[in-house]
């Protein structure tokens, strides 16, 4: 999977000028099937940044002449899926990747989405593509009442000709605030015009299609089988005032400060990002962040240039309606203000000239001040103009830091066990049920009831959700599955911890990123193992450790004395 070659300059009702982007887009391999074609790695980045190229055609070289006809047969399905793909698509938020049994797992860059399609979910004889991108004009998007906004971004998933026998799990960011003043409706396309609900929160039954859920830090997780485009969109509940999270972004450029606001999600910020650079827009600070409430209350903006630390001048007020940025695509519009003598003087110096000014920014709803947006800038127009502006890499999202390039971090043995293991119902509950609800926090158990294997998928959404290892066993212990927990624990060659009387000794216990150094789990219960006491054992996870942090780590866990109570518990810290 090593080379990319153009071939026209159109595709469908597409277009993209000269020089006018630099796209990029990603086509990801899992190398762990047997039929797919070598690479030296798994993710290959295909970028054109010298002209704007609409269609692309990518070969897969093998040094084996028998994977000559899956070359083609990748190459002919690739530009059936470029014709195919809705007029004005931007393959800057495109990712396509291999797919066969094996599953696969793909994600566009800077916009915390994700794709997760576990093995087995496709019954193909052959090497198949699938791709995921997102969906950014107005008539691709859900029709809204006044009442409704958009929480998500619009992302399809196809080909449509792609049949899963499995659900997958798709990722994404929204907006809200979460409280039970929402009505969440999941909206789904499979044809790109005619959008229908399929679920809404809280109302699920047995015939509900999709699985959604929310988790921490603004992401959420549907789980599906069917191929299309999918959007969260959110009204208030009767009588109540539901909120959304809103940002503001500063840019500097030809003496004129540029205010832009859009929803609080990657794939925002990214696409924002991008129209500035492109018109040599300067990002001056990192975005802040505000919260509207649906009061229909309109937002006001003030915006005062810092003469000195006791006086101001106002540049600029603007009202603007509440449904600009409930109902509207806010993200479209730009407030512009200009700054007097930023500009230097081209034939001599200009004594009037700021190369550096501050400014104070309040962005707020009338009637409801706790929430609103203060925040003072300082701008250095010199500096900026020599340098990119506000460094956006450390902004963007790092949720897939860590993402493992293999569908699932479980081998099939152990999820097979694990599912042997917890499928058969309880008198006690704690079966999968009980796992679902203390693990993932899972309310709604019937779509995972209505399953061959309800611990399969729930394996499946805590892979996609990258949840650790260690919070998995501390999970089945708390619900008295230690039988479960040691299938992990012996999978992952884990050095047991041993009770000497009422005092603890460890044997090498070494937790950096995921768990390492451990040796097959005795048949003993982890509630035995790690028993409750003062000191409230538990597993716990660290960030990655430094060569030096290992050395020490693994130094300090090495056989202690139970008689010796000053180290003991100097360890334990």
């Amino acid at each position: 999977l090593s080379n990319c070659i153009p071939t026209t300059n159109t595709c469908g009702g597409c277009h993209i000028e000269k020089n006018d982007y630099p796209f990029y887009y990603s086509i990801q391999q899992d190398t762990n099937s047997t039929r797919s074609c070598a690479s030296h790695n798994n993710t290959i980045s295909l970028t054109n940044s010298d002209v704007g190229v609409e269609r692309e055609r990518f070969h897969l070289f093998n040094d084996s002449p028998t994977n000559f006809s899956n070359q083609n047969h990748l190459n002919f399905v690739y530009e059936r899926i470029l014709q195919s793909l809705p007029a004005h698509t931007d393959l800057r938020y495109f990712a396509v990747s291999i797919l066969n049994n094996t599953g696969c797992q793909l994600k566009i860059p800077h916009t915390g989405i994700k794709l997760t399609i576990p093995e087995d979910a496709v019954l193909l004889d052959e090497d198949h593509l699938i791709y995921v991108a997102l969906l950014t004009t107005e008539n691709q998007m859900p029709t809204l009442t006044t009442n409704q906004t958009r929480l998500s971004p619009v992302i399809l998933i196809g080909p449509s000709d792609i049949t899963l026998v499995k659900p997958a799990v798709l990722s994404f960011e929204h907006t809200a605030v979460l409280d039970s003043a929402w009505k969440y409706n999941l909206m789904f396309c499979d044809d790109s015009q005619h959008w229908r609900c399929i679920l809404t929160y809280g109302q699920e039954n047995i015939s509900t299609p999709v699985h959604l859920q929310f988790a921490h830090e603004q992401q959420a997780f549907i789980l599906f089988e069917n191929i299309g485009a999918y959007a969260l969109i959110g009204e208030s509940i009767l009588n109540q005032q539901a909120s959304k999270y809103i940002q503001m972004a500063c840019f500097y450029g030809q003496s004129a400060l540029r205010l832009r606001f859009f929803d609080k999600t990657s794939d925002a910020f990214e696409h924002c990002l991008n129209e500035e650079t492109a018109m040599k827009n300067f990002l001056c600070d990192q975005p802040k962040q505000f919260i509207l409430h649906d009061n229909q209350d309109q937002i006001c903006m003030n915006v005062d240039l810092e003469l000195s630390t006791m006086s101001r001048i106002n540049i600029g007020y603007k009202e603007i309606p509440f449904a600009s940025f409930w109902t509207n695509r806010i993200e479209r519009s730009c407030f512009i203000f200009l700054i007097p003598n930023l500009q230097p003087n081209q034939t001599g110096p200009d004594k009037n000239f700021m190369e550096q000014f501050t400014i104070h920014v309040d962005v707020y709803q009338p009637n409801i001040f706790t929430n609103a947006l203060h925040t003072r800038l300082l701008i250095n127009t010199h500096n900026l103009q020599y340098t990119s502006g506000w460094d956006a890499t450390s902004m963007r999202p790092h949720h897939f830091s860590k993402t493992s390039e293999k569908p699932s971090r479980l081998p099939t043995v152990i999820r097979q066990k694990l599912c042997q293991i917890l499928d058969p119902p309880t008198t006690l509950g704690n079966d999968w049920r009980m796992f679902a609800s203390n693990l993932l926090g899972i309310s709604y158990l019937q779509y995972f009831a209505t399953k061959t294997s309800p611990t399969e998928h729930l394996l499946t959404l805590w892979d996609a959700r990258q949840e650790s290892f260690v919070n998995m066993i501390n999970v089945l212990n708390q619900i008295g599955r230690s039988d479960a927990a040691c299938v992990i624990i012996a999978h992952m060659n884990i050095t047991r911890a041993f009770t000497v009387g009422d005092r603890h000794r460890f044997e090498n216990i070494y937790i950096g990123w995921g768990l390492k150094n451990f040796n097959e789990c005795s048949q003993a219960g982890m509630i035995n193992i790690f028993p409750q006491n003062e000191y409230k054992f538990d597993l716990i996870e660290r960030d990655d450790p430094t060569i030096e942090e290992e050395n020490a780590l693994f130094k300090s866990s090495i056989l202690l004395s139970p008689d010796d109570n000053e180290e003991f518990e100097d360890n334990i810290e």
